[in-house]
């Protein structure tokens, strides 16, 4: 096997199957009552997955075949982490938002959903109101805080699902 069939099979394995895994999973959460950030349609996702599966297998590829000094090889690493990192925290906040039975929230600097029953929200602050949108800071039970935006059309859905919730119980 040559050093750019090698490359692009590591590639894929390294990045186009866990980003398919993950829009394979999140594309089966039940249906969204609002959300956070605009979805994008399949194919993009796609393009975005094949753009990082491109820069993977061309970092790999420098790899095997170009000789460089140590702080060029960790500055090219550095650079193919904040790509993988940055598609990553892309893919994830498409499906933040207000669901029926739960919020999804991403993480600091988008990595990570954080999903949160609405009977675990023990209160929800406005911290900053914009044009577009309002940035909620909702505390848990368990006394987490977690930062959820929502444009402004969608805030008082998430209050009427809180509300359902505890007039349910």
């Amino acid at each position: 096997m040559d050093a750019w069939s090698s490359s692009l099979f590591i590639a894929i394995l390294i990045a186009t199957v866990p980003f398919t895994f993950l829009l394979k999973v999140l594309y089966q959460i039940p249906g969204v009552l609002a959300l956070s950030h605009r979805r994008w349609p399949l194919p993009l996702n796609y393009g975005l997955i094949s753009a990082v599966t491109s820069v993977t297998a061309y970092f790999i590829h420098r790899g095997y075949t170009v000789h460089r000094s140590l702080a060029q090889m960790v500055g090219e690493c550095v650079i193919v982490a904040f790509v993988y990192g940055f598609v990553l925290s892309l893919l994830q906040r498409q499906f933040c938002g207000v669901y029926k039975e739960f919020i999804v929230s991403a993480g600091p600097v988008g990595f990570g959903l954080r999903k949160t029953r609405y009977r675990n929200i023990q209160d929800i602050a406005t911290v900053a109101k914009r044009r577009n949108e309002t940035e909620l800071q909702i505390e848990t039970v368990q006394g987490r805080l977690l930062a959820f935006t929502l444009p402004n059309r969608y805030v008082s859905i998430l209050f009427e699902q809180v509300q359902k919730k505890i007039q349910d119980g």
